[in-house]
């Protein structure tokens, strides 16, 4: 596995509608309506961050975590939107003896319903399990967030299983929690026994 090259800063991912690169500052003001909506906060951790400043430091905080090999948060631009920054995916949880890796992705508010989740997810396992050498790709939903769930399994992600009170979330408290997970394996499937 290419483990290392995950946390480069200059990295990027591109596709046919979008295009991620990791986060910086320049980035804050287009992330802020993501960050400061509360609504996205009820299914997942943290709590809103209402001024520029606090995002900033969300977003110092992911390149403190990146320079440790520990996560990476990727600004997500829509290329039909003229390459405005409509979200964020974020790799973290990497555990390279089980060659498995968690993404996470969260989308500007504006800019949902538009297929930018399932276009991110897609990408993102792309290049966690062909470019960089994972076998396993996680992705933890929210039980009650149906529009993630969709969209992981639209890109031949499995249902692993439901978890009651699986995890405790900053700002929520437990959370029952759905696992999801796409395998290297899973693109070679096909339909039928």
């Amino acid at each position: 596995m290419k483990i290392r090259e995950l946390f480069q800063e200059e990295q990027t991912i591109e596709s046919d509608v979008l295009y991620m690169r990791p986060v910086s500052e320049e980035d804050a003001e287009a992330l802020l309506p993501m960050y400061s909506d509360v609504a996205i906060y009820r299914y997942r951790p943290g709590m809103p961050r209402n001024s520029i400043p606090l995002v900033l430091k969300v977003i110092k905080r992911f390149q403190q975590s990146m320079e440790k090999n520990e996560t990476v948060a990727y600004t997500v631009f829509d290329k039909r939107e003229g390459g405005k920054a409509v979200g964020l995916v974020e790799v973290f949880n990497v555990d390279a003896r089980v060659e498995q890796v968690e993404i996470g992705y969260t989308v500007i508010p504006s800019y949902q319903n538009r297929g930018i989740a399932a276009a991110a997810i897609g990408s993102i396992t792309d290049y966690l399990i062909w470019e960089i050498g994972f076998n396993r790709v996680r992705a933890t939903v929210h039980v009650d967030n149906v529009p993630p769930q969709k969209a992981v399994l639209r890109n031949g992600f499995t249902l692993e299983g439901r978890e009651r009170q699986g995890e405790f979330w900053q700002g929520i408290g437990f959370v029952d929690i759905c696992r999801f997970a796409k395998l290297r394996m899973d693109y070679d499937k096909k339909e039928g026994c």
